[in-house]
């Protein structure tokens, strides 16, 4: 039995979240050039640029099932918590573990290694990263659910056009970054748009060596107009990775 303790965002529907800046303006040197980067503040979920939200402490256990496939156990100490279990595989190197769901009523998919959430990778060596990576997720709305699969492109990060899109480390001291993305011709009459962009809070994926490997995240994306008969249904919601090994 191993003690653990769990950090943890949070975003749901009961409480929408407004879009807040990080206080980074983006610029030609880091992405495109300065005649096609709008020098417009990125933003996230508010909530994501302060320490976690939800804290808590537990321990977990690790099996196997009747086919030797690995899973671990995780009791947390917290009642409204409980118990989750998760199926765990070790990456083609050894390096890191997936964890995918098999019960619980919280989360979906994971990643773990043994560098701690204080272990980060500075933003050059994630631009720099060459090999192909591939972004799944489950996306809800307007209602509906649907799972997505496709490439993830680095080099739109490095050639803005009409679309508008900026990863932003949030802090130095833990493997927070957030990814912004939103369409310059919405902006209309104003540099900036000011309407429902996406923001996509992130955690980076590092190995046992310190590497980065991608990122777990969601899609936090609360429609910002009161005027309507059911803004919910317009909000933009995921949970997704963006993984070498998906």
């Amino acid at each position: 039995m191993i003690t653990i303790k769990g950090d943890t965002w949070a975003w749901s529907q009961t409480a929408p979240a407004a879009r807040v800046g990080t206080g980074t303006v983006p610029g030609g040197k880091c992405s495109g050039t300065s005649t096609t980067v709008r020098p417009c503040d990125i933003m996230t979920a508010n909530g994501f640029l302060t320490p976690a939200t939800e804290v808590r402490a537990g321990s977990c256990t690790m099996h196997a099932d009747a086919s030797g496939r690995q899973y671990v156990n995780i009791a947390w100490d917290q009642t409204a918590w409980r118990t989750e279990e998760w199926r765990v595989e070790t990456a083609p190197d050894g390096t890191y573990a997936r964890l995918t769901f098999k019960y619980g009523r919280t989360f979906t998919h994971g990643y773990g290694s043994n560098a701690g959430l204080t272990v980060r990778r500075p933003m050059e060596a994630v631009l720099g990263h060459d090999a192909p990576l591939t972004m799944t997720y489950h996306r809800g709305t307007k209602g509906s659910i649907a799972y997505v699969g496709r490439t993830w492109n680095m080099g739109q990060y490095l050639k803005d056009q009409s679309l508008q899109n900026s990863i932003q480390q949030v802090t130095s001291k833990d493997s927070r970054d957030t990814h912004w993305h939103c369409c310059s011709c919405l902006a209309k009459d104003s540099q900036c748009y000011k309407g429902n962009s996406h923001v996509y809070p992130l955690l980076q994926i590092i190995d046992d060596k310190a590497r980065w490997r991608g990122w777990v995240g969601v899609e936090a994306s609360f429609h910002p107009y009161d005027g309507q008969a059911d803004p919910r249904r317009h909000d933009m919601l995921s949970v997704f990775r963006v993984t070498e090994w998906a």
